[in-house]
């Protein structure tokens, strides 16, 4: 579970200073605006008035959900220059300019999107660069390339490709993903919500989201804010079953240790006291303490080695019925099996050397005086 934490928080989640990126999510009723080409246009004011709040570097907004938190929507997309070819099946989400930007995703290749974008009659989209790879080899060729999600719609024309974001979570791949304008040609597939994404350093500070507040008041005072949150926590979040999990296990792990320290300490202790005579004897011959130390302690590994030995081979087949908590490691995974026997063996050792020394520092005479 260590190795899996680590796994986790080494994946790229396809976005930077998540605690830089402040979130919210706006619904604009239809009682409110009724002409969806409004509505768009209402996003688009917003946008700039969140921008020109002071200390504000980009803002953005998505539909359906935030990043890490579940896939968003998908159907079968087919490519212009592979006729005849099986659609492929492709995430969308319709997305404003500056949303890579915001989120501090890489723009592989081509261009962003911009705002005559949306309210033009071409229809552009930006491609994932998984699937930029896969269906056209790489980001630079995927430039220019069409598809469309049936033979009535439009040819949508790849203008850029961006980095892979996770949208279902740390421990799931990147999906193959399309961003879409909220062109209003595309009413009919859209959602009068979205989530929207402030990038700005005063994230957290004392009425940064009042400020936010007036400037969507600003533009439509019947705009609730809702699910106020940062990446930051939505980043915690995707790892909080992990988390959760490493804690408890390291807990009854170190308890069991410490169980089993203790227990071989007082184990170890009552036996070399049973054997006081015999090392009083082996003493009155010449034997001496370095020596007997060892073979002591050789013995109480050898014993050890064996028990570590039967608890690998009960590991083995216990540790499959967690495979579902793990990511990036195997549930028989050598480097932990290894580092965790060492780990064990050398306690052992070490809980075994304080009775080993006590006995072998006793008088010879007194020992053989012992009943």
């Amino acid at each position: 579970m260590i190795r899996t934490f680590q796994a986790l928080r080494d994946v790229d989640p396809g976005f930077t200073d998540p605690e830089q990126i402040q979130t919210l999510h706006l619904s604009i009723s239809e009682a409110t605006v009724p002409e969806f080409a409004r509505v768009i246009r209402t996003q688009n004011e917003i946008c700039d008035r969140l921008s020109a709040i002071a200390g504000v570097e980009s803002v953005a907004f998505s539909s359906r959900s935030l990043p890490l938190i579940a896939s968003g929507p998908s159907g079968p997309f087919s490519l212009e220059d592979k006729p005849g070819g099986a659609p492929v099946e492709i995430e969308f989400r319709y997305t404003s300019p500056n949303l890579l930007r915001t989120l501090g995703t890489r723009l592989v290749a081509g261009r962003d999107f911009q705002w005559t974008d949306h309210y033009g009659t071409r229809q552009v989209v930006i491609a994932s660069e998984t699937l930029a790879r896969r269906e056209w080899g790489s980001p630079a060729a995927a430039i220019g390339k069409r598809m469309r999600r049936s033979e009535r719609s439009r040819w949508l024309e790849v203008v850029g490709v961006a980095g892979d974001i996770r949208h279902s979570g740390l421990d799931q791949p990147a999906p193959d993903t399309v961003y879409l304008t909220s062109n209003e040609t595309l009413a009919p597939y859209m959602s009068r919500d979205a989530y929207f994404f402030i990038r700005s350093e005063r994230v957290g500070t004392a009425g940064f989201i009042d400020e936010i507040q007036r400037a969507i008041w600003s533009v439509n005072g019947s705009v609730p804010l809702g699910r106020v949150q940062t990446m930051g926590e939505v980043y915690r979040r995707s790892t909080a079953r992990t988390s959760l999990t490493l804690v408890l296990l390291s807990i009854t792990g170190a308890m069991a240790l410490a169980l089993g320290l203790v227990g071989i300490y007082g184990v170890i202790s009552y036996m070399f006291t049973q054997r006081t005579r015999e090392i009083g004897v082996r003493m009155a011959l010449g034997a001496r303490n370095a020596a007997l130390k060892r073979m002591l302690l050789s013995q109480v590994l050898l014993a050890v080695v064996v028990g570590v030995a039967l608890g690998l081979a009960g590991a083995a087949l216990l540790t499959r019925l967690m495979e579902s908590l793990l990511f990036g490691v195997g549930a028989l995974d050598v480097k932990t099996y290894v580092t965790v026997s060492a780990i064990l063996v050398i306690t052992a050792a070490l809980a075994a050397y304080l009775p080993a020394r006590r006995v072998t520092r006793i008088d010879p005479m007194q020992a053989l005086r012992a009943e």
